[in-house]
């Protein structure tokens, strides 16, 4: 049951792909055409990292949203395998961290969180599913839990999350693996 729902998921997004395509392509040509043209203030830095991640950086402070960057394979998607950070791609393409920013837990948004964490020393902010995650890597004293609407001061950031809801990605009709992250191993 569940293993034909995951390959349902992955030919829908197959079916898609090429749209997908085209929109990282666009998104990192505006993102190239330089912080002005984003509206952003001089000395402001946006680094696409593929995905949903991005890297903030002014002044001596860097910022990462959703930072995934290992790339899980199609096979070890369907075979559901368990795969852990590949951290020669997170030292050649995520910059030194001072926070990282979790909106949600799935893999494609913080699988390389807790790798991140542990290299740069860093806090990360996000609900209670990335304090757990972070607290199966041995790292909770990172972690600190969000409230929604509340400002974040981070170096000369100040960062405010803002509760939402995922789209419906399992041919529209459902979130897959949604809920909270609430296991007791990394496997």
């Amino acid at each position: 049951g569940r293993q034909l729902r995951h390959l349902v998921d992955v030919v829908g997004y197959a079916a898609t792909r090429r749209g997908h395509d085209a929109a990282d392509i666009a998104a990192l040509d505006h993102l190239t055409t330089g912080p002005a043209a984003l509206g952003l203030p001089a000395g402001v830095d946006v680094r696409w990292l593929g995905v949903a991640g991005f890297a903030l950086s002014h002044e001596d402070t860097t910022i990462l949203i959703d930072p995934y960057v290992s790339r899980l394979g199609l096979g070890d998607l369907v075979r559901r395998r368990v795969v852990g950070a590949d951290l020669a791609a997170i030292d050649r393409y995520v910059p030194r961290a001072d926070a990282v920013l979790v909106g949600h837990t799935h893999f494609d948004h913080a699988l390389d969180v807790p790798a991140i964490a542990r290299r740069d020393g860093c806090r990360v902010y996000g609900g209670t599913s990335a304090r757990n995650l972070l607290g199966l890597h041995g790292l909770a004293e990172r972690a600190v839990e969000v409230e929604p609407h509340r400002t974040y001061e981070i170096g000369p950031f100040e960062v405010t999350f803002v509760p939402s809801l995922h789209a419906k990605l399992a041919l529209g009709l459902a979130v897959p693996n949604g809920g909270e992250l609430t296991c007791d191993h990394v496997d």
